[in-house]
């Protein structure tokens, strides 16, 4: 918790000041300068000498021999204000003239003041200013009263600042023990505080807080944590043992220790199980970006029993649950249960008849028995683990998971005679092996003897599926063979190298190879994606055993393992085509020229992982005939500064992760040849500042450029026609951005926690999406071009400073939280935009965006005439809206749009919309992205055959069909929509007929308010079977 007092004790006093004594005699000796930071003593006499000290505590007083020429050198937090250092009278640095003086930390002498604690609990505080050869200072400790205390101390560099007590004995002096800020003094024991900062600084302020800890019992009080006062001390005693909670304030946190075991009781609920004889230590700390003010509390709970499937409202502050299982197996509830003493259970089974607690988070919450239920295979109903070698059958309608523990640590294999999917855990861990998961599975993974094992079979084709786990069967690997893997298999094979050195290992296709040495630790793992092959290289000792666990994808793979060469550094293989693929670079150049040519055979690949972690380069030449730069080649070249390709590259693409942390490389210009820059290729190269894209550029894959932080702007070529999920993100310098006309879609996060003042758009978009620009807090105005037809979820959450959104009519659909905070975590906040907004109805452009504040109770709302979309979550937990009017122009709505809206009891959606979000009606919820739950006796009323009908059909929702005034397209009033109503639409656009009041609202399909050649276009698609709705 920020505030907390770092001590130190008198051992480690002397220990420091020992050694600064030794540092600054042995500085004398040798004649260098030994800059110290330790603390060292000083008298009285040395501390005040001719120094003007002012009193500025009340409760701080001189002792009487000093009072002559001393005042005392300590301010008020209120009067030390930065910049105002100046104002502060500095204490004089220490003479270490001898090793004794620098030593004596016992004595009284260099004692400048006392400060009384009082008994009624009034917080004293003060500040002193230490110089840079001055670490620490000394007061005279009185309390009035027998009882436990509370100390702070703070300093600019929180590490380096400390609080200590000492009590002055028949025995002599004592340590007294300090545990988190509080310690236990007596009335009558004789007490020093010693504050202390041992960092460099020239001007070391030291702010002090003291006072007595608050006995309390459970009840209510009032609370103000603030800068000036960031935390509250209490120690609490109950009357009865039970479940307590505590009510917050916003803000507020909270830390409970219970004295007699000395530990803290964490919870992540409000409620602790607290006992009648114990004394817990109560703090009370604020978050650091706000205040907390109000009344808090620490009251018993009230108790309720609840059951498995049953949708529950929380309604009263206090409230627990205890639940008790009719059977044993695996539950969840979001927020988790607890046991007795109120321990937090983690993925454990819970056994029938016992009791369990729960404080669940959000308005609506339910238990659920986890399909991870134990399974006996032989049908007893007990629980059973699965044993090597037998063939099990596997029911579908029982669902769960299997158990195993293995005997011995070895690779095991799964086999299934159908179709299915399989997840291996230990416990809630998923642990990765090769081969097929899905489908009729074929799949190795190394499992640890004595470990406990979760094997889940799900989603099976047929009612029942036959399985078998063995412990895996391994072939022998040499040199120079070619060995096939089998598609949707796997095979392991041991290898002993003949010699220690370089090894080879080739793929033709796509697959995956994991190796392990003779005690089945991972040694490494390689996923060849390329279809015309690939290759790894490892260094391999003679005479040891390896694991090869080899699987292929698509089709039959070959592989082989060889002895690699080496020449100049270069450790390399020859290809098929008799081109060479550098594999490592073992050389020591920091500058590298990749070699034109090796044993007169042209370079063309460098290899996977080639130079990774090589911390010697800092450039590298790649030559034009270069194709192929594979996974990692040059991945955590700590120190790599410059990557120069060759003129006339042609070079195709950058492969994953090429480049990642390489965290020196300043500049790069891809050449025009390059297509791609695959996922992850620059990941966190900080220092990347200059980025020139080719012109033929195609694809930028998802993270490409996440974490460059020293870019400034990109211009994106109007080759690139997609760029992936967060390519951009957390380029915290980048300021402008230009995309190009090619580009449609602006991914998840692409543009996430940068710092953008300008977008400039290209002339493709029609879609943002999810997260896109979110976070750029210096954004202040964006206009969105009128190609863009949906903004997805958060599009521009977090711009705090966006204040002018230009939307246009073209959009019809936004995600929810496009323009606010999504949670509590996202420091962000809302846009300017949306705090402007008053209360109330809130649109975005045509799209109903949200209803700000609360409905009232009973309240309905009805949507503009013209309203295109209802953005998701625009009515979240609007608990009192109980009638909603959607008029037919709006064709879509978003995802949880009326999710919480309990008495929304039914809803009437009209033929035009023609799509209806996830959760959009007829659910409550534990929260933003929590479980959700259907809101019982739910009644959805539109046209047969439309969206709205589809919509409850799928969520076994009811339905009421009625028959509208009229039907969207239908224009000759047929009750369909056919080639007739093609034909009369034409007709009244080349004003060969006049369409009455009703036909026109029939053909105006688009809902703009007239009939035109896009209405015409629409209703032929329709016809067509183009499109599914109109």
């Amino acid at each position: 918790m920020k505030g907390e007092t770092r001590m130190i004790t008198k051992f480690e006093r002397k220990v420091i000041a020992g050694l600064t004594a030794f540092l600054m005699c042995l500085s004398m000796v040798l004649a260098v300068p030994v800059s110290v930071n330790a603390e060292a003593e000083q008298t009285q006499d040395e501390a005040v000498s001719g120094a003007k000290q002012e009193e500025t505590v009340s409760d701080v007083q001189m002792q009487d021999e000093t009072v002559n020429d001393a005042q005392q050198d300590v301010t008020t937090g209120e009067e030390v204000e930065e910049g105002a250092a100046g104002d502060i009278q500095k204490l004089p640095g220490m003479s270490a003239e001898s090793t004794d003086a620098m030593l004596n930390t016992t004595s009284q002498e260099d004692v400048i003041g006392s400060i009384t604690l009082k008994k009624d609990g009034t917080e004293e505080s003060g500040s002193i200013m230490l110089q840079e050869d001055q670490t620490s200072v000394r007061y005279q400790l009185n309390v009035e009263e027998d009882g436990q205390y509370y100390i702070t101390a703070t300093g600019d560099n929180y590490w380096s600042t400390y609080a200590s007590i000492t009590e002055e004995t028949e025995d002599g002096t004592q340590d007294v023990e300090i545990i988190n800020s509080r310690v236990e003094l007596r009335k009558a024991g004789t007490y020093y505080l010693e504050l202390s900062d041992y960092s460099s600084e020239s001007q070391k302020i030291i702010k002090w807080k003291a006072g007595k800890v608050k006995d309390i019992t459970p009840g209510e009080f009032d609370i103000e944590l603030n800068e000036e006062k960031p935390e509250a001390y209490y120690r609490l005693t109950v009357d009865e043992s039970g479940v307590y909670y505590v009510r917050s304030v916003k803000g507020m946190s909270v830390k409970i220790r219970d004295t007699q075991t000395g530990n803290e009781i964490l919870s992540s609920s409000s409620f602790y199980k607290l006992k009648k004889e114990n004394v817990y230590e109560i703090t009370l700390g604020r978050y650091s970006w706000e205040n907390a003010s109000g009344k808090w509390g620490i009251l018993k709970g009230i108790e309720k029993e609840v059951e498995c499937d049953k949708v529950y409202i929380n309604e009263t502050d206090g409230v627990y649950y205890k639940f008790v299982p009719k059977t044993t197996g695996y539950y969840s509830v979001e927020g988790g249960f607890y046991d007795e003493e109120w321990n937090q259970i983690y993925s454990e089974e819970m056994l029938a008849g016992n009791a369990y607690y729960l404080a669940p988070y959000g308005r609506y919450w339910c238990i659920k028995q986890s399909e991870y239920t134990p399974i006996d295979p032989g049908g007893s109903g007990g629980k059973v683990q699965v044993k090597v070698g037998e063939t099990y059958t596997h029911d579908m309608r029982k669902g769960g998971f299997y158990e195993f523990i293995p005997e011995e640590t070895a690779s095991y294999h799964f086999r299934s005679n159908e179709n299915v999917k399989l997840e291996v855990k230990e416990r809630i861990f998923e642990i990765n092996g090769i081969g097929t998961l899905e489908g009729k599975v074929d799949y190795s993974v190394v499992m640890r003897a004595g470990s406990v094992y979760w094997i889940h079979l799900y989603e099976m084709d047929a009612a029942t599926v036959t399985w078998t786990i063995e412990k895996t069967k391994t072939k022998t690997a040499v040199t120079g063979t070619k060995y096939t893997a089998v598609k949707g298999g796997s095979d392991t094979y041991d290898f002993v190298p003949s010699k220690s050195g370089d090894y080879s290992v080739s793929f033709n296709g796509k697959g995956g190879v994991l190796v392990y040495d003779d005690a089945w630790n991972e040694i490494k793992k390689y996923y060849p994606e390329e279809a015309d092959g690939s290759r790894v290289v490892l260094s391999l000792e003679q005479g040891k055993t390896y694991h090869f666990a080899v699987a292929a994808l698509e089709k039959d793979m070959q592989w082989e393992i060889e002895s690699a060469k080496t020449k100049n550094g270069f450790v390399y293989t020859n290809l098929a085509d008799n081109t060479v693929e550098i594999l490592k670079y073992t050389g020591t150049e920091s500058n590298v020229t990749i070699p034109d040519k090796i044993d007169n055979k042209v370079v063309k690949t460098l290899g996977a992982e080639s130079f990774t972690e090589n911390e010697t380069v800092v450039g590298v030449t790649i030559p034009a005939q270069v194709t192929n730069l594979q996974y990692g080649a040059f991945a955590s070249c700590t120190n790599l500064k410059k990557v120069t390709f060759a003129q006339g590259s042609q070079l195709k693409k950058i492969k994953e992760e090429t480049f990642e942390h390489c965290q020196k490389l300043e500049e790069i210009h891809i050449p025009d040849s390059v297509t791609q820059i695959e996922k992850g290729a620059f990941y966190y190269c900080r220092s990347l500042s200059k980025l020139t894209l080719g012109k033929k550029l195609e694809v930028i894959d998802n993270n490409a450029f996440e974490g460059c932080s020293s870019l400034k702007q990109i211009e994106i070529p109007d080759s690139v026609e997609s760029i992936g999920e967060g390519a951009f993100t957390y380029c915290t310098s980048l300021e402008h951005v230009t995309i190009g006309n090619k580009l449609a879609y602006v991914a998840k996060s692409a543009f996430s926690w940068c710092n953008l003042t300008e977008i400039t758009w290209g002339d493709g978009i029609a879609k943002i999406g999810d997260s896109a620009f979110a976070c750029n807090q210096k954004l202040t105005t964006v206009s969105i071009p009128d190609t863009v037809t949906e903004l997805e979820y958060k599009a521009f959450a977090g711009c705090v400073e966006l204040s002018d959104i230009e939307i246009p009519d073209s959009v019809e659909a936004i995600g929810g939280y496009a323009f606010e905070k999504w949670d509590i975590y996202n420091e962000g906040g809302d846009t300017a935009w949306y705090d402007a907004q008053a209360d109330g109805d809130v649109y975005a452009g045509k799209v109903y965006y949200k209803y700000k504040g609360t409905i009232a109770e009973g309240g309905t709302v009805n949507l503009k005439a013209g309203t295109k979309g209802i953005a998701g979550y625009a009515f979240l937990d609007q608990i009192n809206l109980t009638g909603i009017e959607i008029p037919d122009s709006v064709t879509n709505i978003g995802d949880y749009a009326f999710v919480g809206c309990e008495k929304l009891n039914k809803v009437t959606v009209p033929a035009s919309v023609t799509k209806i979000g996830e959760k959009a009606l007829g659910y409550l919820t534990s929260g933003k992205g929590g479980q959700a739950y259907k809101l019982e006796g739910f009644t959805i009323r539109g046209v047969a055959g439309s969206a709205a009908e589809k919509y409850a059909k799928e969520n076994e929702f009811n339905f009421e069909a009625y028959t509208p005034e009229y039907i969207r397209g239908d224009v000759d009033a047929d009750r369909k929509v056919s080639i007739g109503d093609v034909r009369m639409t034409l007709r009244s656009i080349c004003k060969k007929a006049e369409l009455n009041g009703t036909q026109k609202l029939a053909a105006d399909v688009e809902k703009d308010g007239t009939v035109d050649i896009k209405d015409l276009r629409k209703i032929l698609r329709y016809v067509c079977g183009k499109i599914e709705y109109l």
